[in-house]
């Protein structure tokens, strides 16, 4: 759908055009299943905080309290993967809450399937998923117990570097 427009969205699932292309999409999911998601799943962008005018007293603590809650704001919303910050942080806490990770653990990178149109994703051409989003992640006999995404653009996101080891050196320590 992002490579090829058409006009209504139910004409992806037309066959038998004799022109145009053949859409892949009915092969995988159906109109009415699409029509549903399309209908109650919806990411929007995060809410812009209004500024309130200035006062002439001495801030309170309500005030630099809420300043500092502003300026995190302003930075969550250069992040990227702004858009899916609430849904990221719960299950990423999901995940901690219902296992104790053992000794034996491991780093391992998945890949998320995704033929977009993204400077974030990407490619590797001798993996099995050759292109797609990068995450990092912390696992325990197949369960993911903690995980960073990664983008081309900016690395890995939420990176605490440091100096004497590269940026994937650097996250292994975090993680572990």
């Amino acid at each position: 759908m992002g490579i090829h427009k058409e006009p209504n969205y139910k004409m992806y699932w037309e066959v038998g055009k004799p022109e145009g292309p053949i859409h892949s999409i009915s092969n995988h999911i159906s109109l009415n299943r699409f029509e549903n998601l399309r209908r109650y799943l919806h990411i929007s962008p995060p809410i812009a905080k209004t500024t309130q005018p200035e006062q002439t007293q001495a801030p309170s603590m309500e005030t630099q309290q809420s300043q500092e809650l502003d300026s995190s704001a302003e930075e969550e919303e250069q992040l990227w993967w702004s858009k899916l910050e609430p849904l990221i942080s719960t299950f990423r806490t999901a995940c901690q809450t219902y296992l104790i990770p053992g000794t034996n653990v491991a780093i391992d990178e998945i890949m998320v399937r995704f033929h977009g149109r993204s400077s974030h994703t990407c490619k590797m051409p001798n993996k099995p998923i050759k292109q797609g989003y990068k995450i990092f992640a912390l696992a325990d006999n197949s369960y993911v117990w903690h995980f960073q995404l990664s983008s081309r653009c900016f690395g890995i996101a939420e990176l605490e570097k440091v100096n004497e080891l590269t940026p994937t050196g650097s996250m292994v320590l975090q993680m572990a």
